[in-house]
This record gives C-alpha cells, sequence and structure tokens, in this order.
C-alpha cells in the first residue's frame, strides 16, 4: 500500500488537469485553472489551495524550490525555469482559486 501524497489536492489539480497533453489545444493555464475550478467540488478547490500555501510555507527557504515541486508532483508540464517562477506560478494558482471561492 502506497502512503498517502503529502499535497493530495494539488496532487490531483496537476495530475489530472496538468497532464502532457493539457495545452495541445491551445489552453492556458489559466483556462485549465477556471475547467478544474468549474468542475471541481468547493472542498477540492479549497483543499488545493490549502496545499499550496503550506506547499509554499514549508519550502519559504527552499533554495531548490523548483527541483522540490518537479520530484514531489513528477510534473508532466512546466511551472518555471526558475525556483522564482515556479514560486510566482504557484502563489498564482492559489490566488486564482481563491478568487473563484470568493465569488
Amino acid at each position: 500500500m502506497r502512503p498517502p501524497h503529502p499535497y493530495p489536492y494539488l496532487a490531483h489539480l496537476f495530475s489530472a488537469y496538468f497532464h502532457e497533453d493539457a495545452l495541445d489545444e491551445g489552453q492556458t493555464d489559466d483556462d485549465i485553472i477556471r475547467q478544474f475550478a468549474a468542475s471541481s467540488h468547493a472542498h477540492d478547490i479549497l483543499g488545493a489551495r490549502a496545499d499550496i500555501l503550506r506547499f509554499l510555507h514549508e519550502n519559504a527557504v527552499n533554495p531548490a524550490l523548483l527541483a522540490t515541486v518537479n520530484r514531489t508532483f513528477k510534473l508532466a508540464l512546466s511551472i518555471g525555469s526558475t525556483d522564482a517562477e515556479a514560486r510566482a506560478w504557484l502563489t498564482r494558482v492559489q490566488s486564482a482559486l481563491a478568487a473563484v471561492v470568493n465569488d
């Protein structure tokens, strides 16, 4: 039996919505986030936000954030080429999901 993922909601967002074919039809990251929000229960959206916030908090001083993201989630798509870009991407997604929940 596999142990549970430490960030299950964020892992689901990455695996189900940011898979290797996700951008094939001209979708942007923002389109995919909107699709996730439209097709998910409120608790899944809140869980993804919480996972992002916790991941960023736990890796606040991590000098290898991007490598940690890739190792933890085994991403099919890139969320940046630097630690700063990865942090900005995660922060932007968390903010977009917060806006959806607060509507």
